[in-house]
């Protein structure tokens, strides 16, 4: 799984082959996967505040809009993730 500056998540293969890609709109800060409502998904964080869950076919199942660039993830391990803005806010997002 890789992130990058053109607006992209990537998930590759264990021989570096690309899966999927995703245009989140926005460069890609933050990545982490998470087991939420029994399953893996993947949260990105982004310059623009977006956060993005998708599953793991790299299809968007939610989505929040956090108060400034995201710099901090963390998932409570209840289907909620804490989001640090580079506003200074703290959110909170359920999934």
């Amino acid at each position: 799984m890789v992130g990058s500056d053109c607006f992209y998540v990537y998930l590759l293969d264990e021989y570096g082959t690309e899966r999927w890609r995703r245009n989140l709109g926005a460069p890609v800060q933050h990545l982490m996967v998470s087991d939420m409502n029994g399953g893996a998904k993947i949260v990105a964080g982004c310059e623009d505040g977006a956060v993005w869950v998708l599953d793991a076919e790299g299809t968007p199942i939610a989505s929040h809009q956090a108060g400034g660039a995201v710099h901090v993830l963390a998932a409570d391990g209840r289907g909620h993730l804490v989001l640090g803005g580079s506003d200074g806010t703290l959110s909170v997002m359920g999934v």
